[in-house]
């Protein structure tokens, strides 16, 4: 972790978001309590799950029916609004 820092596994979650949450989360998980503080690992986490869930929104948008897709950005919105009030209250 010393050499890419807490910036650098902010940006690895976000990029590996684009695709899968599996790997960031889990890597993450393990860093939490030794290489990084564990409300890092729990930033980088969440990043990871709000930037798939974002891009999950434009595939669907991309691809699928309108209906569909507006459903699935609300329920995307309610995800990030509870997502990031959970971080604003942890880090308050």
């Amino acid at each position: 972790m010393k050499q890419v820092g807490t910036q650098g596994m902010f940006v690895t979650s976000a990029i590996v978001g684009l695709v899968d949450v599996d790997v960031a989360t889990m890597t993450a998980a393990r860093l939490g309590g030794g290489s990084i503080d564990t409300g890092t690992a729990a930033l980088g986490i969440l990043l990871a799950l709000a930037v798939n869930a974002l891009a999950r929104a434009v595939y669907a948008m991309a691809a699928g029916p309108l209906a569909y897709s507006g459903r699935l950005a609300a329920a995307t919105a309610a995800g990030l609004l509870v997502g990031g009030s959970v971080v604003a209250i942890m880090f308050h």
